[in-house]
């Protein structure tokens, strides 16, 4: 992991004092679209320097310029959950107090913002949501990755649209976990009006700590939460959506469950209880719901466990067999794969969005952020550390002069991959920026070949994701060479396919 930038904030001198500014984790979120823009939040607007400005306020900024910013909306409650939809214009805002709300560009400008409706949800407040898939995924091909060809070498692979339209036309909209175990839908009609809805996720209701979401390749969400006990199992559950005359019709089915390893190992123990709670639960992959990454936490460490969704075979007894019946029967469960002790507590994790190759299980990094600012990179193969850095954000305090002010240190409050997992962002507790570049995931702690660069760049062109963090980890040497191989290989498409790209760039040109 490189440093590639930080976006500092600067701090009055005189008026308010240092001190009392937040310095907990948990205060700034952010989210990174597929046009590498970022949305984040912030308890001030940027250009205060004295905390006059106390709210929460969300603001977007092109990476690639990150110093020019721009307001979207102001809230009064603590907003919890930001989220872009696949097309990188829409934004989906939660807060604290059920409310849900989905802003949109005005003709694609990123300082022009408008809100497309507001739907709530009185006193239930919003852990995690997600837009509605749309139901179109592609991905690499593996045994064809050498092909010249891009229909060959990036197949599409079938997933579903959450909601449809008459005809399949995927809808528009979003769901959303609350701490009280309620899932919120709300749907987007083609008239601008819009259908709420909302049922119970489990049969019985519960007070929820840390929920994750990822999609289903039939259309469904696919759901774990926890109530931060550990002792307490990690529940899944699969929610799927139908709409009946214009009602929205929820149905929960609960999944297999499990209690994290930790507890499991000590339960026996009363010598070696350091493990308390549930801090973090994220999906490997948001488009892959075979493998967890569950965070504990103790008093002075912390264990991160990777959890993976297995076949197996239970032997039956032979009063329960018959002719036709095997002797064993097939099951799925989850299964612990790896886990990491680390002597600090977990303050943030993130995972892929999605994975542009087409393999189980597909290769990706987990990253955890530490309460000692320590940003470990770990491969989810046995959860090898990949790298491990340390940010000093303590040093980032400046005030209107440029000279660095004395204080505590704020904390890592998130962090985001960029969406083909070339960069991380990092945002601290006052919402400043640290963008790092990473290693490719075909070799971890490598550089970058020009055959991966290559790769990267045909997957973008192909499915519509910004290419900017791809740039970002290029040597000027390797331009030519990459700028050859992907001339050649647009070469030898067929004509149809190469007007068609040249007709795009014209008319973007």
């Amino acid at each position: 992991m490189e440093l590639i930038y930080t976006v500092t904030r600067r701090f009055g001198s005189k008026g308010q004092s240092l001190f009392e500014w937040p310095s907990s984790e948990g205060i700034a979120i952010c989210s990174i679209s597929n046009r590498n823009t970022v949305a984040f939040t912030s308890v001030t607007e940027l250009d205060d320097v004295t905390g006059k400005t106390w709210k929460a306020h969300v603001f977007v900024a092109d990476l690639n310029i990150p110093w020019e910013t721009h307001l979207v909306m102001s809230h009064s409650e603590i907003i919890n959950y930001l989220e872009w939809d696949v097309s990188g214009s829409k934004l989906l805002i939660t807060d604290s107090n059920g409310e849900i709300q989905m802003w949109a560009m005005k003709d694609y400008l990123l300082n022009d913002w408008s809100c497309l409706t507001t739907a709530s949800f009185p006193g239930e407040h919003i852990l995690c949501a997600a837009w509605f898939h749309h139901g179109k995924k592609m991905a690499l091909n593996i045994e064809k990755k050498d092909a010249f060809m891009y229909m060959e070498k990036f197949t599409p692979i079938r997933f579903g649209p959450s909601i449809r339209y008459f005809g399949g036309r995927p809808r528009e909209g979003c769901l959303a976990i609350s701490i009280t175990g309620v899932v919120c839908v709300v749907i987007l009609q083609s008239d601008g009006t819009t259908i709420t809805s909302s049922e119970s996720l489990g049969s019985l209701r519960s007070r929820l700590k840390v929920v994750d979401l990822c999609y289903g390749k039939n259309g469904d969400f696919l759901v774990a939460a926890s109530d931060g006990v550990v002792s307490s199992a990690i529940q899944c559950y699969k929610v799927t959506l139908r709409l009946q005359q214009e009602k929205c019709v929820i149905t929960s089915q609960a999944l297999p469950s499990f209690y994290p390893n930790c507890y499991i190992i000590t339960s026996g123990s009363a010598a070696d209880k350091t493990c308390t709670r549930v801090t973090h639960l994220r999906f490997v992959i948001r488009e892959a719901a075979d493998a967890i990454v569950v965070c504990i936490a103790g008093n002075n460490d912390s264990i991160v466990e990777l959890w993976e969704l297995r076949e197996k075979q239970i032997p039956l007894h032979k009063m329960f067999l018959s002719q036709s019946m095997d002797s064993k029967l097939k099951t799925v469960c989850w299964q612990h794969h790896a886990s990491a002790r680390t002597p600090s507590q977990v303050v943030a994790l993130t995972t892929p969005r999605s994975s542009i190759y087409d393999s189980n299980p597909p290769p990706s990094y987990i990253l955890a952020a530490y309460q000692d600012s320590t940003i470990k990179c770990f491969y989810r193969e046995s959860l090898h550390l990949v790298c491990s850095i340390t940010i000093n954000p303590s040093a980032c305090r400046l005030d209107e002069a440029g000279v660095t002010l004395p204080g505590s240190a704020t904390l890592i409050s998130d962090m985001q991959l960029t969406w083909t997992g070339c960069a991380l962002l990092t945002i601290d507790s006052l919402s400043q920026l640290y963008l790092y570049r990473l290693s490719p995931i075909t070799d971890p702690g490598g550089p970058v070949s020009p055959n991966y660069a290559v790769t990267l760049l045909e997957y973008c062109m192909m499915t519509g994701v910004d290419w900017w963090d791809i740039l970002i980890g290029l040597k000027p040497g390797m331009i030519e060479s990459i700028s050859d191989k992907m001339s050649d290989t647009f070469n030898r498409q067929p004509p149809a396919l190469q007007q068609y790209y040249l007709r795009d760039r014209k008319s973007v040109v």
